[in-house]
């Protein structure tokens, strides 16, 4: 009797231990593929919009909620595209601010997963620069099977992306001389073209707005920050990478976020 029972406690122990091991295995699968048919539409669009039209990041995942909130959009939409479907203690994925370390803003991030085992292990702290050796603890994302020591056990997380936005404007930079630009400037239709612009002649500084002048061509940014960190001189020549907007008016192309990317 006595082996009888220690017998069936051991089977019952194997079975619902195979199947839990199955529920854990299911429930990762689908929250696997719910999370990468998101990744896409997390890195292209939702943060980066704010560094497209602002000239820096949210600096919290709270504030980029709320910045899709006054958008119109409603928090089933945000869970959706930035929800993490393995953290059990947040239903956002975590959100960290890369800071630019003269400026004090928000210029790149870090998007994280809890991963597999559920939870969040990496620990920041309150201020990170983008000039920092971070060392994150992370999955191979390229291994993607189920394994219940890394559920029960596992103290990594799920990179999503890295992001440092100034060098990211600049890599999709379209070289562009000014020149050319004045040509095809009004042919342009589409919104956000990044272009890279050598401006030379003379520049003119008024607070955190800056206007550029080529010949009879006036560029106009917002902001310009990076230009108050070196006192550039009226005659300098510079290279710019920024999004075109179109024209203001007949002698105003418009650009907004704008930065430096050489001096010559």
């Amino acid at each position: 009797m006595k082996k009888f029972i220690i017998y069936s406690a051991l089977v019952i122990t194997v079975l619902g231990f195979v199947f839990l091991y199955h529920i854990q295995k299911k429930t990762y699968e689908q929250n696997y593929l719910s999370l990468s048919e998101n990744i896409l539409f997390q890195i292209v669009y939702i943060p980066d919009q704010t560094f497209s039209l602002y000239g820096k990041y949210v600096d919290s995942m709270n504030q980029l909620v709320d910045s899709l909130a006054m958008s119109g959009y409603d928090e089933e939409y945000s869970v959706l595209y930035l929800g993490d479907p393995f953290n059990q203690y947040n239903k956002y994925l975590s959100y960290i601010p890369l800071y630019n370390r003269k400026l004090k803003k928000a210029e790149g991030y870090i998007l994280l997963s809890a991963g597999i085992d559920g939870k969040i292990n990496n620990v920041f702290k309150d201020s990170i620069y983008l000039d920092e050796d971070i060392q994150l603890r992370l999955y191979d994302k390229s291994d993607t099977t189920f394994c219940i020591t890394k559920r029960w056990f596992g103290n990594k997380d799920w990179l999503i992306s890295k992001v440092d936005g100034r060098q990211q404007l600049v890599d999709q930079a379209m070289p562009t001389e000014i020149q050319s630009l004045v040509k095809q400037a009004k042919a342009l239709k589409i919104n956000d073209t990044r272009l890279k612009v050598r401006i030379g002649d003379r520049i003119v500084k008024l607070d955190t707005v800056v206007y550029f002048c080529y010949q009879d061509i006036w560029i106009k940014n917002y902001p310009l920050e990076y230009d108050l960190i070196r006192p550039y001189q009226i005659g300098d020549s510079i290279s710019i990478a920024g999004v075109f907007r179109g024209w203001e008016n007949d002698s105003t192309i418009k650009m907004i976020n704008c930065i430096p990317v050489g001096d010559n």
